[in-house]
């Protein structure tokens, strides 16, 4: 939530993981869904701003993908955050889908740090690169046999946030972030 603009989003995520040893994984992953964008327009004092005329609620279409390469305990990855254009204030329906531009990107680096025999810890840090504005990201979370995941983590000019995962299965998981 941005000040009048309020934006949710669910999405399904495909990932695919190829061992090339015990040490070396390449992982990949694609995801797609849809956000609802949500402008507060009862809250606007001047609503007949030109910068609002074509401003309206809508649903669209989400799309990203990453691929990320693991030796031994360190990860390096890359994201395409955007892979659909959907600009909230173009006044275009859920039907009508392009691909971006891809000018929002991300790299991540992160590391496993074995704190005991059942549990894990794992320091990364995001920069994000976007049409708007770059920012970076620093997350810490913690992981007892692989199966509960918590952390906390800490956006630039946002600031704190939560993320909880649950393994349901070896090739399952459920995850929330706040």
């Amino acid at each position: 939530e941005v000040v009048l603009l309020s934006t949710t989003s669910a999405l399904a995520t495909f990932g695919y993981r190829v061992p090339f040893d015990r040490n070396n994984v390449l992982a990949f992953g694609l995801s797609a869904g849809a956000w609802m964008n949500r402008l507060k327009l009862e809250e606007i004092e001047d609503t007949g701003d030109p910068a609002l005329m074509n401003a309206s609620n809508s649903t669209r279409m989400n799309g990203q993908f990453g691929v990320n390469f693991t030796h031994k305990r360190l990860t390096l990855g890359f994201s395409l955050l955007r892979l659909l254009d959907n600009n909230p204030f173009d006044g275009g329906a859920f039907s009508d889908v392009k691909l971006s531009k891809f000018e929002d990107k991300a790299a991540i680096i992160g590391y496993k740090l074995s704190l005991g025999r059942d549990i894990d810890f794992s320091p990364y840090a995001l920069y994000r690169f976007t049409r708007d504005f770059n920012y970076f990201e620093v997350t810490g979370m913690v992981s007892f046999k692989n199966t509960i995941t918590v952390g906390g983590f800490y956006r630039q000019d946002y600031g704190p946030g939560f993320l909880v995962r649950i393994r349901l299965s070896r090739k399952i998981d459920f995850g929330y972030s706040h």
